[in-house]
């Protein structure tokens, strides 16, 4: 669905919204965008940008407009960037994700794990902060604002520990980010920022994007902030920036960017990667995916992808923050739209975005709901004959229902304290048989068997056989 549905009207709601946020948490400055959409051309709906007192925003020091073309650092949003280039050298051969550290990193094996072999600490844990190693090099960085280079960092991986067992919990570490960098640039063969931008900037079209500011954006730059703790008034922050552990938090880029990125990542149905699409759609499915579940099961994280639910829907994103800035982006892959905040000085990124994200989805979903649908399509005559309700053959309290819905045969479950989604059933060149898409029998062939008239007397998949009960063209 496109935004020209439902952007006039949000896009007031979700400025007063983000307005009265701004004043209430004392911003010195922000910018707002919405994402809607798989195209990153046309990504960003709408957008606006705020000063200290909830009105538009003025100008920065060198007389440029804040506005959704205005450089921000990001911090740790740079891992969803990380990850991402870790899976496309996956998917070139060059890695595996499950690949211990240690096979890319040698020096690695310096690190000491009480709780078993250095090479329970993977990529993928690396990336899903499921590794358990500690969250920063044992240096004092966040200190000084003096953070280490590659070989200064590389120094002291002695004296890191794993700190809890690998696989068993969530902890957040910007050294494990800094370590995916550091094997971005050992299986390429190029440096880490050269790597990105040759495959992920340039193909997306991220033209405001980079590690460092060069002359030509540093003119568009929001200048950071730290707020006085005694006083209405704020300090521009100190530079920090994160030399050798640039891939844990470097980035600078702008809303209208960063709602290409977030664009770019709804396109789970291309199959192929090239140009802007920078994985196939499978891999960016997987990186969406949760490697480690809360207990509570209120959130998690993917390969790169904070994961929260709010309420029944789901949000993917990640945030940022640096000495000056703070930054939030989150979509929702169901309905294809997203939210990017981005502030100049300290704040709740991720509350705010939070709070807006949620306005956003509630209006795009509403709007979903009254869309106008078209006719219906009918039901191919090859497909009507294995509608019905099916009971699995000796166990007789197993039923499945055979259905077309929206233009696809579908396989539902009876009701069940492990509810299952409809899953699709894929035509093969056998007009009997159907490649099974999800569920249980994932990935294996469901074939139906006939009867004397025709229609279907029952299937088999997986080695169990289902006897058809109901006909729906008899026993409507």
């Amino acid at each position: 669905m496109t935004a020209s549905s439902w952007q006039p009207l949000l896009a007031d709601i979700l400025r007063r919204q983000a307005a009265d946020l701004v004043v209430e948490h004392g911003l010195p400055g922000a910018v707002v965008g919405v994402v809607a959409g798989r195209e990153p051309d046309a990504a960003l709906a709408w957008s606006y940008a705020f000063g200290p007192q909830g009105g538009p925003a003025g100008p920065n020091q060198h007389g440029h407009t804040i506005g959704p073309d205005t450089l921000f650092r990001v911090a740790s949003i740079t891992k969803t960037f990380t990850a991402t280039a870790i899976v496309q050298l996956r998917d070139a051969g060059k890695l595996h994700l499950d690949d211990p550290l240690v096979k890319h990193v040698p020096e690695f094996a310096a690190v000491e794990n009480p709780f078993g072999p250095i090479e329970e600490v993977t990529l993928r844990r690396l990336a899903s902060h499921s590794s358990g190693l500690m969250g920063e090099p044992p240096l004092d960085h966040w200190i000084s604002l003096r953070f280490p280079t590659r070989d200064e960092w590389l120094a002291v991986l002695p004296q890191v520990k794993v700190a809890i067992q690998p696989g068993s919990a969530f902890k957040y570490s910007n050294l494990a980010y800094t370590l995916l960098g550091e094997v971005i640039e050992r299986v390429s063969g190029e440096s880490y920022p050269a790597y990105m931008q040759r495959m992920v900037f340039e193909p997306l079209g991220l033209a405001s994007t980079g590690y460092e500011l060069t002359d030509a954006l540093a003119g568009r730059a929001a200048t950071g902030h730290l707020p006085h703790p005694y006083a209405d008034e704020a300090a521009i922050a100190p530079p920090s920036p994160l030399n050798g552990m640039a891939a844990a938090g470097q980035l600078w880029t702008t809303v209208r960017d960063l709602s290409r990125w977030v664009s770019a990542h709804f396109r789970v149905d291309v199959q192929e990667a090239g140009g802007v699409q920078l994985l196939a759609g499978r891999s960016l499915a997987e990186m969406q995916r949760a490697v480690y579940v809360e207990p509570s099961w209120a959130g998690g994280y993917g390969f790169g992808w904070r994961i929260v639910r709010h309420g029944e829907r789901i949000y993917h994103g990640h945030g940022g923050s640096v000495p000056g800035y703070r930054s939030q982006i989150l979509f929702d892959a169901s309905l294809k739209v997203g939210l990017v905040f981005l502030i100049d000085g300290v704040g709740a990124a991720d509350a705010i975005a939070g709070e807006l994200m949620d306005t956003l989805t509630a209006g795009v979903a509403a709007a979903e709901r009254t869309r106008p649908v078209g006719p219906l399509p009918a039901t191919p005559a090859d497909y009507r004959r294995f509608l019905g309700l099916y009971r699995m053959r000796h166990i007789g309290d197993i039923l499945l229902r055979v259905e077309y819905r929206d233009g696809q045969l579908l396989l539902k479950e009876g009701a069940s304290i492990f509810p299952t989604p409809p899953i699709a059933l894929e035509p093969t060149a056998d007009p009997l048989a159907f490649m099974v898409r999800g569920g249980r029998y994932a990935g294996e062939l469901l074939t139906f068997s006939l009867a004397a008239d025709g229609g279907a007397s029952g299937f088999r998949a997986s080695g169990f056989s289902f006897v058809r009960l109901t006909d729906p063209d008899r026993n409507p």
